[in-house]
């Protein structure tokens, strides 16, 4: 039963996850970071990514596009969402490459295993983040 256990783990880690060089050797690591993808700034600085920090500003002049028809008028909706969707892939892409460059830090520090345990618990506080925020919006839209 113990030996099911250790493979079930295994096989889950596996399933979910591609090999990436790090280091000259072949280490198994999620494809797509969520913890990355959903709170960049604050996921890029505990990992040393400073570059997730840009996000912040830029959603900030997407939110200002999209706030603003009334001076820019129906092309200004349109430029707004087209900046917000190529935010979103931006976005995507930092977070497709956001474990090796994370993983490349820590690599001496912790264990895989360890690695995408922390990744997982970025996901969920990511995912409670973006849950807090649309509670507060639609708190604030309904007032």
């Amino acid at each position: 039963m113990s030996a099911a256990r250790d493979t079930g783990g295994a096989h889950d880690v596996a399933e979910h996850c591609e090999a990436s060089e790090s280091g000259g050797a072949d280490v198994a690591l999620p494809r797509f970071n969520w913890g990355a993808f959903l709170i960049p700034p604050v996921w890029g600085i505990a990992h040393g990514q400073w570059a997730g920090v840009f996000f912040l500003p830029l959603w900030i002049f997407v939110d200002n596009v999209l706030r603003g028809p009334q001076l820019l008028g129906a092309a200004g909706v349109v430029a707004g969402w087209l900046l917000a969707a190529a935010t979103l892939g931006i976005q995507a892409a930092y977070a497709a490459h956001a474990n090796e460059h994370a993983w490349r830090r820590a690599a001496g520090t912790v264990t895989v295993e360890r690695f995408v345990r922390a990744q997982r618990r970025w996901a969920v506080a990511g995912a409670l983040s973006i849950a807090f925020m649309a509670a507060a919006i639609v708190s604030h839209l309904a007032s």
